[in-house]
């Protein structure tokens, strides 16, 4: 049984994620919503991405890092303030370096930990209407290729839909990610590009 860390999981396909994971494995979740994993064997802590990263509530070692909180606005460049670059960057990003930081012993202290991400397909085939999430999602997956000293293996994923067709897709790629944990060897990191265009989908 691993011991898997998930920042963001209480709704739509990464609650169920959660509750998957749950079955085989020691599940960690911070969250803004806590209560939603009242009488699972889940446990979870509230969090605020503004705030420092607390990891005592964890155990000594993770097998797993998951890191699900990503934000989007589609709109074209001209009409995006900078604001808005910053607040992306403070969640797609930032907000993942400070608790990757500092749960990063825990991962160490795993015989062979995987750390998950989530990027987005129009960092490298450019949309319409995506330069913000692009420029903070492309931090990530530059991040990916240097962080250090994880031991690094790329898994790319490509998906794009529209939110008419984001059930079918969120069924599979919760049965991908799955049996991504279910199999693995956990000492890979897979930065995933994915976008579903939902508005709720920040953590």
């Amino acid at each position: 049984m691993k011991n898997i860390l998930l920042i963001g999981g209480s709704s739509g396909i990464w609650y169920e994620l959660s509750m998957k994971l749950e079955n085989d494995h020691k599940v960690f979740v911070s969250t803004r919503n806590p209560d939603k994993f009242s009488g699972s064997n889940i446990t979870a802590q509230k969090l605020d991405l503004d705030e420092d990263y607390n990891a005592d509530w964890l155990p000594d070692s993770l097998d797993g890092f998951i890191y699900l909180p990503g934000t989007i606005n589609l709109r074209p460049f001209k009409g995006l303030k900078p604001s808005t670059f910053i607040d992306d960057f403070n969640i797609n990003i930032l907000g993942c370096v400070k608790i990757l930081q500092a749960v990063l012993p825990r991962l160490q202290s795993s015989e062979s930990a995987s750390v998950v991400f989530f990027s987005t397909v129009a960092v490298k085939l450019g949309m319409p209407f995506h330069s913000s999430v692009s420029a903070s999602k492309g931090a990530i997956e530059g991040l990916e290729e240097n962080i250090q000293p994880l031991k690094t293996k790329t898994l790319s994923l490509s998906f794009f839909v529209k939110e008419s067709f984001s059930f079918l897709l969120e069924l599979f790629f919760l049965i991908l990610v799955f049996i991504f944990f279910l199999f693995s060897k956990f000492d890979v990191f897979v930065p995933i590009p994915f976008n579903l265009l939902r508005s709720d989908n920040k953590y």
